[in-house]
């Protein structure tokens, strides 16, 4: 027959304990702050990396039709890859650029 009360006791309830106060970390340079550049798209703005933004909604750190976009390499140029797209440079990684720069790059890509 089935058991007519618990084995054990409940545990205790999460909001029996008190919340922990936040954490802030500070900002480094390595930090995605670093990533967020003005670009006409995200490829764009990962392929120029000319014009820094804070990432802040709504931005009027860019020029008239370019957006912030975050998350960009720019920040580690040694990821920069020569291709006729930014997926097929990623996927690909064969030739470096890291200055960015499409004349580092063959005709072709």
């Amino acid at each position: 027959s089935p058991a007519s009360s618990p084995a054990s006791s409940p545990a205790s309830s999460p909001a029996n304990s008190p919340a922990s106060s936040p954490v802030t970390l500070p900002l480094t340079s390595t930090s995605q702050s670093d990533s967020f550049y003005c670009g006409a798209s995200f490829e764009d703005a990962t392929s120029s990396c000319s014009i820094p933004c804070s990432g802040d909604s709504p931005s009027n750190e860019c020029p008239v039709g370019q957006s912030c976009f975050g998350y960009t390499s720019c920040n580690d140029r040694n990821s920069f890859y020569c291709g006729t797209s930014w997926d097929k440079a990623a996927s690909t990684c064969t030739k470096p650029c890291p200055s960015g720069s499409n004349g580092e790059c063959d005709a072709d890509e």
